[in-house]
């Protein structure tokens, strides 16, 4: 069996997946996300895609079975040229992917368009160094925020830093609360202090 990143792991864990959700991945490398995902899906669909021809077979191999189940569907595609008819999608999430703080503009325009209103975009890193991430993580909120998105929390876990923003200020619990925890009443007025890159594990327990 293929052993699973620990950052693809944790960020999977943090996807709040119902078993009828459509969910796009983007930048899905070779299809490990994406296998995770899709047993945790019922009736629901998920859609990969990657800019990348080579990623995308190896996802095919790793995913046969998803995709002869039709819960799977793989794309050689750019985001910003995405046209997918199974849009809009509840969910939609990329891990370790830079145009998000590096060339926002597109990328986050064509998230908008994908992206059902009271849907929910991710955003996952690894974080190298803490002054590396809170570098990445200042950026991208300006970025959400330019694009006309509310973000509506950030977390890190494990290995993981987690951003999750939506397109209006939709109720969402936060994501590192064990799932009998009740929601939070309100948001932190302040990510910023919400996160604390220098610890191991989430600030949110």
């Amino acid at each position: 069996m293929t052993r699973v990143p620990a950052k693809i792991a944790a960020a999977v864990d943090l996807l709040r997946i119902r078993p009828e959700d459509t969910i796009l991945e983007i930048g899905c490398g070779n299809g490990v996300a994406a296998a995770l995902v899709c047993e945790r899906l019922g009736n629901g669909r998920m859609v990969a895609i990657d800019r990348s021809e080579t990623q995308i077979r190896r996802a095919r191999e790793r995913n046969h079975a998803h995709l002869a189940a039709g819960t799977l569907t793989l794309h050689v595609m750019t985001l910003e040229r995405a046209t997918l008819h199974e849009a809009p999608f509840d969910t939609i999430f990329a891990i370790n992917v830079n145009c998000f703080w590096l060339r926002a503009e597109e990328p986050l325009a064509a998230v908008r368009r994908l992206l059902k209103r009271d849907g929910v975009f991710y955003v996952f890193y690894e974080h190298p160094t803490s002054a590396k991430m809170r570098d990445v993580a200042s950026v991208l909120r300006t970025n959400l925020a330019h694009a006309g998105m509310t973000i509506r929390d950030e977390t890190t876990t494990g290995p993981v830093y987690a951003l999750a923003s939506a397109l209006a200020a939709q109720e969402w619990p936060d994501m590192a609360a064990t799932p009998a925890a009740p929601p939070e009443a309100d948001f932190p007025g302040s990510v910023a202090q919400h996160v604390d890159f220098a610890a191991p594990h989430s600030t949110n327990s």
